[in-house]
């Protein structure tokens, strides 16, 4: 899969250009990541809908939270935890593998709203 960039920074993307993101925290052990309500990982939502493995989402970096990815829903997800890339990019290249492993879209049901 992408990586959202090493550094936990920009990725391929320019900020604030929407992207295509799959969450994959199976190598922290977990089925998913709760969203954040801003750019802490303090700030868990108590929302129930968080994003498990192999969900795909629409989101954009932003400039002055490096380290993370804002999502359409207002939500936030770190690239990493624990030095392990949570919140990966796709492109063109990895989109098409990844939709076959992880068995189709899932997700919010807003994939690919303007």
């Amino acid at each position: 899969m992408a990586s959202a960039g090493g550094s936990g920074g920009g990725g391929g993307g320019g900020a604030g250009e929407w992207l295509s993101f799959v969450v994959d925290a199976s190598g922290e052990g977990c089925s998913g990541m709760f969203w954040r309500t801003k750019p802490e990982m303090s700030s868990t939502s108590s929302d129930a809908s968080w994003p498990r493995n192999g969900t795909k989402l629409r989101g954009k970096y932003v400039k002055e939270h490096p380290g993370w990815v804002q999502f359409d829903n207002g939500f936030w997800l770190p690239v990493a935890q624990s030095g392990v890339t949570v919140t990966h990019e796709l492109d063109a290249s990895t989109l098409g593998r990844v939709c076959v492993e992880w068995g189709g879209w899932v997700g919010t049901g807003r994939w690919g709203a303007t």
